[in-house]
């Protein structure tokens, strides 16, 4: 084994052991049994080490080693005002740039996440369930963050993303809750669909304020909004429907990226449920019958 994949391994097999929880914060990590366990030598342990403490995951301390960092809850809360702000124009962006093959892949996840979440039939879900979830909801996250086509923004929340793994908050959701995050999620994608980015972004940020929400439940906080934005301090919200200091009104023509110009109303509805129907319905159309859904869909925005 070269080097490099020694030491690529080293930080993928120390790295995902923090993120599923089996390091837990402020546990100490040992050079000796990392590189036992990772089947490699101490130095690509100790390289991996310094690159996890760049990203904010592992602390080193002199003279004490290496331990899995912890984080304030002022910290906590602070870093989902980042991801609602952030995420929200990363949501606006993708509408812009979204196509049919990402819109498949993001449905898929989100029956895929539906079901794991109606497993558990109102009670706890399994750990399992619990880690197919967070790798399944990053992945959708993910894949946003892929669409806006924005380096800066990736880079900005590769860090950010990962603090929720390491809390595995989404093992925290009572069920009312879970159902709600992916509702979240269909009508992020009924906005794609009806190419709408500032109803994207919106959504998106309720989305993650209303995990803030959650985490503020499950560590017993019971402050009002005002104490809190008091407490973090206001985060501005992103100006929705720009992307590069262009928005479509000041296009001569909107992009259309296959997506029809206008729906029926259920679509643009921010009703989840009828939302959803209408984005599903469209996708199961064959390719050649989207013209005709499309003129349809225009003449009853006429008679309107």
């Amino acid at each position: 084994m070269s080097a490099r994949n020694a030491s690529e391994r080293a930080y993928e097999y120390v790295q995902h052991r923090i993120l599923d929880g089996t390091y837990a914060m402020g546990s100490k990590l040992v050079e000796d049994r990392l590189a036992r366990e990772a089947g490699v030598s101490r130095t690509p342990i100790r390289e991996a080490l310094r690159r996890l403490a760049a990203d904010g995951l592992v602390v080193v301390e002199p003279h004490c080693g290496a331990r899995v960092a912890s984080i304030a809850r002022s910290e906590l809360l602070e870093i989902y005002s980042l991801r609602a702000a952030l995420e929200s124009q990363v949501a606006a962006r993708a509408c812009l740039h979204m196509d049919y093959a990402t819109l498949d892949k993001l449905e898929g996840l989100a029956e895929d996440m539906e079901r794991l979440a109606g497993e558990g039939n109102g009670q706890e879900l399994s750990a399992e369930s619990v880690r197919c979830l967070i790798d399944l909801n990053g992945e959708f996250h993910g894949l946003l963050v892929e669409r806006a086509r924005s380096p800066w923004h990736a880079k900005s929340l590769f860090k950010l993303l990962q603090i929720p793994l390491m809390y595995r908050t989404i093992g925290m959701y009572t069920p009312q809750e879970l159902a709600r995050s992916q509702g979240h999620h269909r009508e992020i994608i009924a906005a794609f669909v009806a190419r709408d980015p500032e109803w994207a972004a919106s959504t998106m940020r309720s989305h993650i304020l209303a995990a803030r929400a959650t985490l503020l439940r499950a560590f017993g906080d019971r402050k009002r909004g005002d104490d809190l934005h008091a407490e973090l301090g206001r985060v501005a919200d992103p100006p929705l429907g720009h992307t590069d200091g262009l928005s479509w009104a000041e296009e001569d023509e909107p992009p259309t990226y296959g997506f029809p110009s206008v729906l029926p109303s259920g679509a643009r509805s921010r009703s989840t449920g009828r939302a959803h129907d209408e984005g599903s319905r469209l996708r199961s159309l064959r390719r050649p019958e989207r013209s005709a859904h499309r003129r349809a869909s225009r003449a009853v925005a006429r008679r309107r």
